[in-house]
C-alpha cells in the first residue's frame, strides 16, 4: 500500500477485503496509523496510542505540555507562578540519578519545578514508605530496587520531561509520625496546585503494577497492511527496497476500538482508570494545572483548556470530569452572592460531592480530609463557614435534604462524620 500524497483532511474511504481466516468480507471505513510511526507523514488519520511509556509517546507529551504553556490563555491565567518558581513542598525526591535517588528537605521560600504522583496504593502496606527510622537513610540514597514499579514509572517520565524533582505521599510524608502526617495533609492543595505537572497513574490497580507497559486495544482493528513510504525530495534517489515501511490500521466505525481524527464524525469513547475511583484522587485531579494520564488504553494530557489523546487521536471529551469554576482560581475576584456564577460555583460544589461520595477511601476517618483541600478552594467565593461538606449560607436546609445516590457500603467503624452531613455516609 502507497500513495503519492500526504493524506490529509478526512481519510474516510470505503475498502472492501477478503478475509480469508474467517472466509468473508470486511468493509473498513477509516485509514489511520500511530503517531511516530513511518506511515504518519502520509497518512492523517490517528490511533490511540497504545506504547504509552516508549520516547516517541513521551516526547510527544512533551511537546503537547509546551504547547499548553504557550498557546493557552486559560491555562496560563491560573498558574499561580511562573515555571521554576513555584513553591516546594517540605520534601522531594530528587531523581536527577536514577541510581542514587534521595529525599531532600526543602527550606521555607525555596522555589523551582516538581511533578507529583497521582496513583492508587492498593490494599497491601507498601514497605518502602518513610519513616522516623529510615527518613535520615532515606536523604542519603534510596536503593532503586525497594521501589515499587509505579514510583520506577514516575520517576522515569518525570526525568523524561526534563525535570529532577518529584512528590508522592508515600515517601515524602513520614508515614509513622502523626505531626508530619497532620502538618503535610494540611497542604495537599498546595502540592498539586504548585505542581508543574501532575503524573496520573490511571491504570494501575496498586503500586507494585506500574502504569508504563504497552496497552492493548478492546478490539483489534480489521485489518493492517504494511505502508511504503514515497521517499521526500531529499530521499528522491533511494531504491524502493530501502523505502520505510510503516503501518496503516484499517478500521470501521465502530465505538468499541478508537477514534481517529478531528476532521472525522467523533466516535464516543470512555477511558477507565483506577484513579476515578478512589476518593484522594478527586482532588489531585481537580486542584492540578495539567495531568498527564496514563489510562488503561491510552495517553492524555488534561489542563484547564481541555483534555486530549497524545498522539492525535481524537477525544469527544465525554465522560471527562468536568473542571472547576475559573473563579475558584482567583480568590480575589469579586463573586456576588446569588449571582449566576455564584449559583454555577455552589452548584459545581454539590457535583464534586455527588462524585466523591462513590469513590473509595481505605480509611474511613479521611472522608471530609481528602475533600478538604477542594473546600479550601471553593470557600473565598461561596464566602460561607464550612461544616462538614457543608456550607452555612441560605442554601443550607435545602442541602441536607440530602440522600445515597450509590448503594450504601457496609458500615465502618470509625468516624466518618456528623449524621446530618454526607459524609456520614461511608
Amino acid at each position: 500500500m502507497g500513495c503519492k500524497r500526504r493524506l490529509t483532511g478526512s481519510t474516510r474511504r470505503k475498502v472492501r477485503l477478503w478475509q480469508a481466516e474467517h472466509y468473508e468480507f470486511i468493509d473498513a471505513e477509516y485509514d489511520a496509523t500511530i503517531s511516530g510511526d513511518p506511515a504518519a507523514r502520509w497518512v492523517g488519520g490517528r490511533i490511540l496510542i497504545p506504547h504509552v511509556g516508549w520516547p516517541y509517546a513521551l516526547a510527544g507529551a512533551k511537546t503537547c505540555i509546551e504547547e499548553c504553556m504557550r498557546d493557552h490563555p486559560k491555562c496560563r491565567a491560573i498558574t499561580s507562578y511562573p515555571i521554576g518558581s513555584a513553591p516546594l513542598p517540605t520534601r522531594l525526591i530528587d531523581c536527577s540519578d536514577p541510581d542514587c535517588l534521595r529525599i531532600v528537605e526543602t527550606n521555607s521560600g525555596m522555589r523551582g519545578t516538581y511533578t507529583a504522583l497521582s496513583y492508587v496504593w492498593g490494599k497491601r502496606s507498601p514497605g518502602y514508605r518513610t519513616t522516623k527510622a529510615n527518613l535520615s537513610f532515606y536523604k542519603v540514597r534510596i536503593d532503586p530496587a525497594i521501589l515499587p514499579q509505579t514510583i520506577l514509572d514516575a520517576i522515569h517520565v518525570t526525568r523524561a520531561l526534563g525535570i529532577s524533582l518529584l512528590w508522592i505521599d508515600g515517601l515524602c510524608i513520614v508515614q509513622d509520625s502523626t505531626k508530619d502526617m497532620h502538618h503535610e495533609l494540611a497542604r495537599m492543595r498546595d502540592v498539586y496546585r504548585h505542581a508543574f505537572l501532575t503524573i496520573d497513574a490511571g491504570s494501575a490497580a496498586s503500586v507494585s503494577e506500574g502504569f508504563l507497559q504497552d496497552r492493548q486495544p478492546l478490539h483489534k482493528p480489521d485489518a493492517f497492511l504494511p505502508f511504503i513510504c514515497p521517499p521526500g525530495a531529499e530521499e528522491a534517489d533511494r531504491s524502493t527496497q530501502d523505502a520505510q515501511v510503516g503501518m496503516v490500521y484499517l478500521v470501521s466505525n465502530s465505538p468499541e476500538y478508537c477514534t481517529i481524527s478531528d476532521t472525522q464524525k467523533p466516535i464516543a469513547r470512555e477511558y477507565t482508570s483506577h484513579t476515578v475511583r478512589r476518593g484522594w484522587c478527586l482532588q489531585e485531579r481537580l486542584l492540578s494545572t495539567r495531568s498527564l494520564i496514563f489510562t488503561t488504553e491510552t495517553l492524555q494530557l488534561r489542563c484547564h483548556t481541555h483534555t486530549q489523546n497524545i498522539g492525535g487521536a481524537h477525544h469527544d471529551g465525554r465522560g471527562d470530569l468536568p473542571l472547576l469554576p475559573d473563579a475558584i482560581f482567583h480568590p480575589d475576584s469579586y463573586v456576588a452572592h446569588e449571582s449566576d456564577e455564584w449559583e454555577d460555583t455552589h452548584g459545581r460544589w454539590k457535583e464534586i460531592v455527588e462524585d466523591y461520595s462513590g469513590r473509595e477511601l481505605s480509611n474511613s476517618s479521611d472522608k471530609l480530609t481528602a475533600i478538604s483541600g477542594l473546600a479550601e478552594m471553593f470557600s473565598p467565593i461561596l464566602r460561607s463557614s464550612y461544616v462538614a461538606g457543608l456550607w452555612c449560607h441560605d442554601t443550607l436546609l435545602h442541602d441536607l435534604l440530602w440522600r445515597p445516590r450509590y448503594p450504601p457500603r457496609p458500615r465502618t467503624s470509625g468516624y466518618c462524620g456528623p449524621s446530618w452531613s454526607w459524609a456520614s455516609s461511608c
